[in-house]
């Protein structure tokens, strides 16, 4: 992702319309040909709208193709932030978005309008303090005015809404991989590379130490995974995916996938809740599933989702437009 760490702020997610799918075909063109004013049997496709088809039957739909309208413009309607039962920003968070399709964080490809959610509609539901650019949307049935709360500094650039429907949340599936018979460590000074599937015990990264992702591989953690003062980098172009059985720690002087996009590493976790501390930062694609995630100070990059979410001084959450929205 190349970040430039020191403008600590973006926004980017998808807005309205962000999103264009374009169909260059002509509208009203069938993408068979037909010819509706020809003698019967006489088509290429049998289908004669002035008489008798040599089938028997009679076209009277192969005209007009109304379904191509020739340009489609469809939101992404994505949400880099989801918490199913509460989203707590407290005083001195920062949300916005960003594009990594756009290059690394900072500059321009910051500070763009972000959407973030809660399904659930209770009061204080979303309970905001820190500075949101974007949206902010509540439960469905949810009264705005008891839903999102506002404490001392906490400010959203575009507007509060209301939910349709809950915003799905992804319940993770471990992959089918032998269960582990050792745990997975890197120490001090070492450098661990990694390019088989394999599942482990424990997985502990320390400080002074560094991962390097070689191909794209899924490892299942049969237990916790702790980074602590290290580097985790993955190679251009690969993907690493990981299922934690247990809590996930991304500690002070982590830099985990930071030369990366968040796309590039994924981590379901299969029970147990995220932290991330002050000093770190972190660029990924995260689901928690019924976990709740806490960020103490970090930086994070990408987009996350789960059942609460939370904040301290400082925390930030930069949501990944092209991760998000692909």
């Amino acid at each position: 992702m190349r970040l430039r760490l020191f403008s600590l702020l973006i926004p980017s997610a998808c807005e309205s319309g962000a999103i264009a799918l374009e169909d260059k075909g002509a509208a009203g063109t069938d993408s068979t040909p037909v010819d509706d004013t020809g003698t019967d049997g006489s088509d290429s496709v049998p289908a004669d709208d002035t008489g008798t088809d040599s089938t028997g039957t009679d076209d009277t739909t192969d005209t007009t193709d109304t379904t191509d309208p020739g340009t489609t413009t469809t939101p992404c309607a994505a949400y880099g932030l989801v918490a199913e039962e509460a989203l707590t920003l407290a005083e001195g968070t920062q949300v916005d978005g960003w594009s990594s399709a756009l290059g690394g964080y900072g500059g321009a490809n910051s500070q763009q309008p972000s959407m973030i959610a809660v399904n659930a509609a209770g009061s204080c539901a979303a309970n905001i303090g820190g500075v949101v650019t974007g949206d902010v949307w509540i439960g469905a049935g949810a009264d705005p005015a008891t839903a999102a709360c506002f404490g001392w500094g906490g400010s959203v650039s575009g507007a509060v809404q209301v939910l349709a429907a809950p915003v799905p949340i992804e319940t993770p599936v471990a992959p089918g991989l032998p269960a582990g018979t050792a745990p997975l460590r890197a120490s001090w000074g070492e450098t661990l590379r990694l390019d088989a599937d394999q599942s482990v015990t424990g997985f502990t990264v320390e400080y002074g130490s560094a991962v390097e992702v070689l191909r794209s591989i899924t490892v299942l953690v049969e237990g916790d995974l702790a980074i602590d003062g290290a580097t985790v980098t993955i190679a251009p172009g690969e993907r690493l995916e990981l299922f934690v059985t247990g809590a996930v720690r991304i500690g002070w002087g982590a830099w985990v996938n930071t030369d990366g996009e968040p796309a590039q590493l994924s981590i379901r976790m299969l029970g147990g809740d995220l932290v991330m501390d002050s000093g770190s930062y972190a660029s990924a694609d995260i689901r928690s599933g019924g976990g709740q995630f806490s960020n103490n100070g970090g930086q994070f990059y990408g987009s996350w989702s789960g059942a609460r979410l939370g904040s301290a001084w400082g925390a930030g959450f930069h949501l990944d437009e092209a991760s998000i929205c692909p």
